[in-house]
Order: C-alpha cells, then sequence, then structure tokens
C-alpha cells in the first residue's frame, strides 16, 4: 500500500486501508504523528509516574512450571503466565500460590502443540492459540476446555472482545480466508465477519525481528502493531478501528526495500530504529519496546508532555523489564537477585525461583 504522507502537524485523517465485510468500506480513522527526534530523550530511571509497587513471589508445586514469562496478565485475583519455549499456560492466585496448567500438550483433541498466544476474559474465559494446527481451545474458569474449533486461516496472536467476539493478528504468509489482511474480526469458532489492514508487499514472512501482540489500551481498546510498521492501530473493545499513531523516526525510518529479504540486509539495520513490541497504550503514554540500531530497550513516550523514557540495551529475548500490563499495571519478572529489591525478594528468587514486580503507571 502507498501511504500519502501529508500529516498534519498532532492529528490528521489518513486513508489506512479498506475494510472488508461483505462488500468493500473505505476506512479512515484520525492518526497522531509522533516525531521521536523531537521528543526530549530521559533516562528510564527517571520516569515518574510509578507508585504502589507490589511483588508477588511465585511459589512451585515441585513441577517445572516454566522457564521464562513471555506473557502475564491479570484478571480479577489471578494471574495468567505463558511461557512459549515450554508451551506452557499457568495460572496463579494474588497471593502467588500456583491454581492450574491450562491445557494439554499433543496432538489429540483438546489438546496443542504450541501456545502461540492466549487472552482472558473479564468473565475469566481462556482462549488458547495453537500457531502450529492454527487452532483455537475454549477453557471454562474452572481450566476445563469445553470447546475447541480448526481455524480457516494462519494467524499469529489474539485478542478476545466484550461483544463474544475474537480479533485475530493473521499471519503475513496466510493464504486461506481473509488472505492479505493483517486483522480478522471473527465469532468463537473463528468464522471471519470482518478484515481491516492490508498486507503490501514490503514484508518478508520468513524473517522475524519480534514477535508481538494485542496490547491494552485506554478505554478498555486494544492496541496493534506488526513489526515492520510505524504504525500502532487502536481497535474499539467491539473490534473496530479507531484511531492509530505514527511514530517517525525521520533519517532512521527502515525504508520499504530493506522490509524484504530481512537476513541479507541486518547490517542496514545498525543505521535504523523501529517499534520492537507494543506492551500498552493510555491516554498519555506509549509503553513498549523498540529496536535501535539492532539493539533492544523498553521506551515509555509521555506524547503529550512529548518526552521519551528509554532504559538500557536488554537481550532481544528479554521480557523481564515488560512481561504484561494490565489495568494500569506494568508487569516484569525478577529471576535474580538485585540490591535494589527487598531482601525478601531477594531471598526468594535466590532459593526459590521467579518473582514478579507488579508497577502502577498514573
Amino acid at each position: 500500500m502507498n501511504w500519502k504522507n501529508s500529516f498534519g502537524a498532532f492529528v490528521c485523517l489518513l486513508a489506512l486501508t479498506s475494510c472488508n465485510s461483505q462488500s468493500v468500506h473505505d476506512l479512515s480513522v484520525p492518526v497522531e504523528v509522533i516525531d521521536f527526534a523531537s521528543l526530549e530523550q530521559i533516562d528510564i530511571s527517571s520516569f515518574p509516574d510509578r507508585d504502589n509497587v507490589d511483588y508477588v513471589l511465585l511459589k512451585s508445586d515441585g513441577k517445572e512450571l516454566f522457564g521464562r514469562i513471555d506473557k502475564a496478565k491479570i484478571v480479577g485475583d489471578k494471574i495468567y503466565i505463558a511461557d512459549t519455549r515450554l508451551r506452557s499456560l499457568v495460572v496463579y492466585d494474588h497471593t502467588g500460590n500456583p491454581l492450574a496448567q491450562v491445557g494439554v500438550r499433543g496432538q489429540g483433541p483438546k489438546e496443542y502443540v504450541n501456545l502461540s498466544d492466549f487472552d482472558v476474559t473479564p468473565q475469566e474465559d481462556i482462549y488458547v492459540l495453537d500457531g502450529r494446527l492454527n487452532k483455537i481451545l475454549h477453557y471454562n474458569s474452572d481450566f476445563e476446555c469445553t470447546a475447541e474449533h480448526l481455524l480457516p486461516f494462519a494467524t499469529d496472536v489474539l485478542a478476545a472482545l466484550d461483544n463474544d467476539s475474537l480479533l485475530f493478528g493473521l499471519s503475513s504468509w496466510n493464504m486461506k480466508d481473509g488472505a492479505g489482511y493483517k486483522i480478522a474480526l471473527t465469532d468463537k469458532s473463528g468464522k471471519i465477519s470482518r478484515t481491516c489492514l492490508e498486507y503490501d508487499e514490503f514484508t518478508d514472512p520468513a524473517y522475524w525481528i519480534s514477535d508481538y501482540r494485542f496490547a491494552e489500551a485506554a478505554g478498555g481498546q486494544l492496541a496493534y502493531n506488526q513489526t515492520i510498521s510505524n504504525y500502532v492501530y487502536l481497535f474499539s473493545p467491539e473490534g473496530e478501528l479507531k484511531k492509530a499513531f505514527y511514530l517517525d523516526f525521520g533519517k532512521e525510518n527502515v525504508p520499504d526495500t530493506d522490509k524484504m529479504e530481512i537476513e541479507s540486509k541486518l547490517t542496514n539495520y545498525d543505521s535504523y530504529t523501529l517499534i520492537r513490541e507494543i506492551l500498552a497504550v493510555t491516554d498519555k503514554y506509549l509503553i513498549g519496546f523498540i529496536w535501535k540500531h539492532r539493539q533492544t530497550k523498553l521506551f515509555v513516550i509521555d506524547y503529550v508532555a512529548k518526552k521519551c523514557y528509554l532504559g538500557e540495551t536488554i537481550a532481544d529475548t528479554d521480557r523481564r523489564c515488560g512481561c504484561g500490563y494490565s489495568d494500569g499495571k506494568l508487569i516484569s519478572y525478577i529471576d535474580s537477585a538485585d540490591e535494589s529489591l527487598p531482601d525478601s525478594v531477594n531471598q526468594f528468587v535466590e532459593n526459590e525461583g521467579i518473582a514478579l514486580k507488579i508497577q502502577r503507571i498514573r
């Protein structure tokens, strides 16, 4: 798709793509442009709007439930933790006691091979996506599998919506239902009712710079960004595209030609900056990771005050400083002692395992 570059200084209308239901409709949404170079750059240790830090010590029941945390979500008084490497989804209570392991690995009925993504509704219905088998499994609040559906498309991520619908991030290599689109709105069985955001030719299905996810946004909305794109899209709780942010890295934007055959052009990325993953969008902040000159850093952009709080370089797969965001709280995990932590937390991680740090963002 050829994007128009005539952006206003703050918010403008941009024809993003077409939305496909039974007929084609033009779709235009407000776009807020953030000029990254013009933001005041501040070390993230100086980020002011943090308070009410809680620590949850994740107790073991003698089994290896996970080795690292890829995604964490708090719903009610439960904490849901996914380790996609071990293909494990574990549930804890708010005090850190293990409650259940969701689902069974395997290729049979009500089993999954890969744990690609999960989501949990406010009613504590759990949806697990198996991206290898293209299968969605539904579990009730007692962690029982009540339904499974083979999906008529290839997908990477999902979100459960308030209206008993599901929102999927379709794979760039999807050649089935919804082919050529990034987003599909479906019923609970995976039947598509609407698609939007077209893939363009500047896509490399063979090389992923980063995983991605649907992230929480203000007002019950969902945020979506798929690397490599400067756009962060906001969807309503019913799955309607409402707004987009455009994060402009200026001369460090990735040119379209380098979005294809990426592996052969990786050294070019020493000069580029891009969004690696979005964790949350509030009415004041964009929170996530960027890949700046092939180095991963946590960022918090205050797009109201025009400031960017930037963290130190971390390993590309390291999510210890940000593995989730729920209800205004940034979730991190701790697997080694640090002098800045309470003694009780250090003693626990040295002797037993992993703790969560849950920090409210004002």
